[in-house]
């Protein structure tokens, strides 16, 4: 099915704090009430702007649990979902079938050589990495698995419609769990810490996802060898604007 890389890569750190914190149940309890229908428009408005052909090899890289991996092949897509929470992995094959898959990976490294139509990487599942050339290397490596002339699909926050918004904090309840979320900017990253009790133990976990705005994906896509072809700025694929709720580029492999 898949044009395998034949290098090892190493293994991931143990440490970071999206290795830690998305391998907990308590990652998923807090988000439990993310729109799903929303996320779903969103997929399919991008396969309408899209057209891929019956059939077409998608990656949906940082997939989680598989939700929107799901989507995607239901849409008649070949799909690989790929995520370094091994309990997400766990979880999204209990989904699997003969067109859709899910293996836990390093999103830095290759995994499969010029093998995907489309990438998809999806509601923030980027800049996780202190050090800049981690982040590109991730598009290194998806411009290196895409076949010739394959997109790529990025979706992140707007930073600039954020930012007058932090710092922040607040009481986020789930059950019996009170979550208390504060939000900073700190050294060019979006800071969010989170604190709670469970189980009578206290807890503290961290989202540290770096404040790229649009030249920044703009040169890094081009460093990676991608040509740039739409910038839309939220769900329904309308232009971007300063205030635009989210940054949506779609790239094509040079």
């Amino acid at each position: 099915m898949y044009k395998k890389n034949p290098s090892i890569p190493p293994k991931p750190e143990q440490n970071q704090w999206f290795s830690l914190w998305f391998n907990t149940p308590y990652y998923h309890l807090l988000y439990n009430n993310r729109n799903y229908a929303e996320a779903e428009s969103f997929i399919n408005n991008l396969l309408t702007f899209l057209k891929p052909l019956p059939g077409s090899y998608a990656l949906d890289l940082a997939c989680g649990a598989g939700r929107h991996s799901i989507t995607l092949n239901r849409a008649g897509l070949n799909v690989l979902g790929v995520d370094l929470a091994e309990n997400s992995i766990i979880e999204a094959k209990k989904s699997e079938n003969s067109t859709l898959h899910f293996e836990v990976h390093d999103m830095r490294e290759i995994l499969h050589i010029n093998t995907f139509d489309i990438v998809f990487n999806l509601f923030t599942s980027f800049g996780y990495f202190e050090n800049t050339d981690d982040d590109l290397k991730v598009l290194q490596a998806c411009q290196t698995q895409l076949k010739a002339n394959g997109l790529m699909v990025l979706d992140y926050f707007n930073v600039e419609k954020i930012i007058p918004s932090l710092p922040y904090q607040g009481i986020e309840s789930r059950g019996e769990i009170d979550f208390q979320i504060q939000k900073k900017i700190h050294e060019n990253h979006i800071i969010k810490t989170i604190d709670f009790e469970a189980n009578q133990v206290s807890n503290h976990f961290e989202e540290k996802v770096a404040a790229y705005q649009l030249p920044d994906f703009i040169r890094m896509f081009n460093q990676a060898g991608f040509s740039i072809k739409h910038i839309f700025g939220n769900y329904n694929l309308e232009p971007f604007h300063a205030n635009s709720e989210r940054v949506i580029i779609i790239a094509e492999r040079n």
